[in-house]
């Protein structure tokens, strides 16, 4: 598929998705309420802005025949995370088997 090319990603990156779970509960605390069709629009509309954020600002390279699929996926790919996600985290569960 090469949609994106392997020297176009730094492993710098990858530091932010840290960040992204260390402040996840203090900063969706007030989404975990919002219906779950509502969380994959958030989630798929959010990853795809960021992803074409990092396109345009050169983080990303993405072939330029594939930009379109590679938005829908990410839309579906992030609409599918971002509940899921929210789910995990707040089911008390989770933490237990993580911790004990």
């Amino acid at each position: 598929m090469n949609i994106i090319t392997n020297e176009s990603y730094r492993y710098g990156y990858l530091s932010l998705w840290i960040v992204f779970i260390s402040y996840y509960g203090d900063v969706f605390d007030k989404l975990k309420e919002l219906p779950t069709f509502l969380l994959t629009f958030l989630g798929g509309v959010g990853g795809s802005i960021a992803y074409w954020s990092a396109y345009k600002l050169g983080a990303l390279t993405i072939a330029h025949d594939s930009e379109t699929f590679f938005l829908i996926f990410v839309f579906v790919l992030w609409g599918i995370f971002f509940p899921l996600s929210m789910w995990i985290f707040y089911e008390d569960k989770y933490w237990d088997f993580i911790l004990d």
